[in-house]
């Protein structure tokens, strides 16, 4: 992210992306803003950043294999139940090359038990259709590993890990999303993860923006927002083709109706 005397800038020569969304010039980071006004539901917009840090937690380790099996995952009795909107469909893709022919961080040609790599599908027109499974997990269950056992180090016995988790599909990107909004808030990174045997979020705004009629019009302090990640799901409007591979994420930016935001006095 650079600086200039406009306020902040994202913008692709750091990898943020080529999104450049000017703040108003007479805002500084010294002017951030308590909204003691918002304590209402509002739809969100979060950037590629917000939805990687998020799902990291909220769908690659809630369908590890091992949490669910021990109950351990909010997900748990959910395997071939719908859990969000019909266009919401993720990956965890162990081959995944970029356009460019790149590899993603976690495409390889086996897993730490030898198992070859393949595209699972986890969620499909907001369906949960697998789990992600080891030799082991997969014996449990009676079904074939998914390959996605991961060794830490060369004398780590292997745990479960996603391989690159992939949002697939989608339409427009973070400028066009936000443009389209009359009121909401744009989210482009939050620190916290939901409790994941409950699916619960409370987490605080940690770089945010109030949209006010298709435009940025101010950063937030002190913002929080709450919701149950099966409402979440459900409640997704928007998925851009913007996506991003950050580390083994690849996200794009996402849009959700109606999610609790409060503020502080």
């Amino acid at each position: 992210m650079g600086r200039n005397e406009q306020g902040p800038i994202f913008s692709s020569d750091t990898g943020a992306g080529a999104d450049l969304l000017l703040l108003p010039a007479q805002l500084s980071q010294a002017d951030k803003i308590i909204i003691n006004e918002i304590k209402q539901d509002l739809n969100l917009i979060l950037h590629p950043f917000a939805v990687a840090t998020l799902f990291s937690s909220a769908i690659g380790a809630a369908t590890n294999a091992e949490a669910v099996q021990y109950g351990r995952s909010y997900l748990t009795n959910s395997l071939d139940e719908p859990i969000g909107v019909d266009f919401f469909n993720i990956v965890d893709n162990g081959l995944y090359m970029t356009q460019n022919g790149i590899a993603g961080m976690g495409t390889r040609e086996f897993d730490g038990e030898g198992i070859p790599q393949s595209k699972t599908r986890l969620i499909s027109q907001g369906v949960l259709k697998s789990f992600l499974h080891d030799t082991y997990t997969a014996g449990k269950a009676g079904c074939e590993s998914t390959g996605n056992a991961i060794r830490p180090g060369y004398q780590s016995p292997p745990i479960i890990s996603v391989t690159n988790l992939e949002v697939v599909g989608g339409s427009g990107d973070l400028e066009s999303l936000v443009s389209e909004l009359d009121k909401g808030i744009l989210i482009y990174y939050t620190a916290d993860r939901p409790n994941l045997a409950t699916g619960d979020f409370s987490g605080s705004i940690s770089n945010g923006f109030k949209i006010e009629k298709g435009s940025i019009s101010y950063p937030l302090k002190k913002a929080m927002l709450g919701i149950n990640m099966l409402n979440f799901f459900k409640q997704i409007n928007a998925i851009g083709a913007d996506h991003r591979q950050i580390f083994n994420m690849i996200t794009p930016t996402l849009g959700v109706s109606d999610v609790k935001i409060a503020g502080a006095n």
